[in-house]
């Protein structure tokens, strides 16, 4: 089905989240002025999130960036921060396993950081995309004209993302008002076949965020595999006022069938 998904969640926009919270605050609950951090932290990352889908840095750069990030943890008591920058270089040059265990170190340091939960997913699930492509000959989710194909070949598929999903779970428990959290979730819901429950999570995101193009979007094409194709349609043309082009593409297809 390729088209459904038009972005994983950026790991390497998360680098420049500043506000980090504190370690030792018990994982279901975090105090308000914690909060407040984190909140901060969302209005910069939704400034950021568009510019920073895709990596611009050099496999090489990446891989003397993991080295330095090695020779810090050795030189100082081990920081969670450090171990969040390492994770994303490990995942940047597809170190996936390596990434999942960083970041499962940063965890038991600061485990109520949703955003530590939240790249652990986004890693785990790139894991399990780039594990698929290999066996499947399967492509990385772009928008194509014929974004029900991946829907379509989803039954064939034998991976399993319960554990990014849960992942996420725990994200939304410890910051529930993070719209890429359910972003991403639906995402992972939609490529298990669980629709009706993707369409929920995309509804979420949106109430987050109303100017969330990518669930719009995302939403648009749920709702036109489910055969509602004018809800369908009137989502993706909202996505393409909100700045995804390829939506009118899709809507060439889809629109007249509801004529």
């Amino acid at each position: 089905m390729k088209g459904l998904l038009y972005s994983m969640l950026s790991l390497t926009g998360l680098l420049m989240l500043p506000g980090p919270l504190s370690a030792g605050v018990p994982s279901d609950s975090i105090p308000a002025d914690e909060r407040l951090n984190i909140r901060h932290d969302c209005t910069i990352y939704d400034s950021i999130i568009a510019s920073w889908r895709e990596t611009n840095i050099a496999p090489d750069t990446l891989v003397m960036l993991d080295k330095q990030y090695v020779e810090e943890l050795k030189a100082a008591e081990t920081s969670w921060t450090v171990l969040f920058e390492r994770g994303v270089s490990q995942a940047l040059i597809k170190q996936y396993t390596n990434a999942v265990n960083t970041f499962s170190s940063a965890i038991e340091l600061n485990p109520s950081n949703p955003f530590l939960y939240l790249n652990r997913s986004t890693t785990r699930a790139e894991m399990i995309d780039f594990i698929s492509s290999i066996d499947n000959s399967y492509q990385r989710i772009t928008i194509d004209s014929d974004p029900a194909n991946r829907l379509n070949n989803n039954s064939k598929r034998t991976y399993s993302y319960d554990e990014a999903v849960a992942d996420l779970n725990k994200a939304i428990k410890l910051f529930p008002d993070l719209a890429y959290s359910y972003y991403n979730r639906a995402n992972l819901k939609a490529l298990s076949g669980s629709l009706p429950e993707a369409f929920e999570d995309y509804s979420k995101a949106i109430e987050q965020n109303p100017n969330f193009a990518e669930a719009y979007y995302n939403r648009g094409i749920i709702q036109i595999f489910m055969k509602d194709t004018r809800k369908g349609c009137l989502d993706i043309s909202k996505a393409g006022e909100l700045g995804i082009v390829e939506a009118y593409e899709v809507l060439k297809r889809y629109a007249p069938l509801e004529k």
